[in-house]
Order: C-alpha cells, then sequence, then structure tokens
C-alpha cells in the first residue's frame, strides 16, 4: 500500500502486513524495531534525508525540538505513522505476492538470500527490477520463503 505524508515530502510502500505489526494495541516500539530491519522498509527510509523527516514530524506537532535532533527516533516515529494510516485505510488490496507465483525464481539463489541475507541495496533493486516487482512485494515473497524455509528445518529436525 502507499502512504504519503501529510505534507507529501515523504512516500512509503508498506504491506498489509507490515501496516498491521507496526501499528496495534499495547507497546509497538519492539515490532517498529523488527521492521525497521526489513529491508523494504529500510531500503525506503534510508532515502529520506535527516533534515525534512525533522521538518514532517514538526508539523504533526507531537515532538519537541530536542527531541526530532535524533534521526533514527524520528525514523521510528514516521514508520509508526505510516502504519498507522494505512491500519485505518479501507481499500486494502485483497492479495500481496505469493511464493508460489515466483516458482521460477531459482531455488538456489533464493536459499542464498534467505540463509545468508546476502544481498545490499544495489542488488535488491537490481532483483525488483528484473522480477519486476516493487521492494515490498519482493520483500512479501522473501518473508513467505523465510518461513517456508524455517517450517522445512523444523520438520527436518522434529523427525
Amino acid at each position: 500500500m502507499f502512504w504519503t505524508s501529510s505534507a507529501g515530502r515523504i512516500e512509503l510502500i508498506i504491506t498489509k502486513r507490515q501496516a498491521g505489526k507496526g501499528h496495534h494495541q499495547g507497546q509497538c516500539l519492539p515490532d517498529i524495531l523488527e521492521l525497521l530491519k526489513d529491508r523494504s522498509i529500510s531500503y525506503q527510509l534510508n532515502k529520506i534525508k535527516p533534515e525534512v523527516l525533522k521538518q514532517e514530524l514538526d508539523e504533526y506537532g507531537g515532538w519537541e525540538d530536542e527531541e526530532l535532533n535524533h534521526h533514527a527516533k524520528n525514523l521510528e516515529r514516521i514508520l509508526w505513522l505510516a502504519c498507522g494510516d494505512l491500519q485505518e485505510e479501507d481499500d486494502w488490496e485483497d492479495e500481496e505476492p505469493r511464493l508460489d507465483s515466483y516458482s521460477s525464481l531459482h531455488p538456489k539463489l533464493l536459499n542464498e538470500i534467505i540463509t545468508n541475507n546476502s544481498l545490499n541495496d544495489e542488488q535488491w533493486e537490481q532483483l525488483c527490477q528484473v522480477m519486476n516487482l516493487r521492494s515490498d512485494e519482493l520483500s512479501e515473497i522473501f518473508y513467505q520463503a523465510q518461513i517456508k524455509h524455517e517450517n522445512n528445518l523444523f520438520n527436518l529436525t522434529s523427525n
């Protein structure tokens, strides 16, 4: 889902699953910190200039000037706000990309990426282009593959 900040200076693409993880009842910070490790999220956030982010958050009015001097915290804040806004949206697309749809992706490459998290940002962007996917869509496919990989490992060790 596409999100734009209130002033329109920041744009993010976040999946329904990611938005649900980042904004919910109770303490969200641990989940926001986990989402910040998600390559599709970090890739987008790393492109935001600190001053632009600070100005954007200042317009929300929820933080003092001193608080807004910490870029890492500001990244947490903007991600939490984006997840919250998207959670309130009613027009979510029904389907997110499924791993099964990309069975042609070479299993050895997929396994290498999953087990070693071996792509840098440039390689990630190139893979998105080759597969004609947005970063969040590719992230969803890898998330599904990771779960499948972990389930297979669990099944091997439990037998």
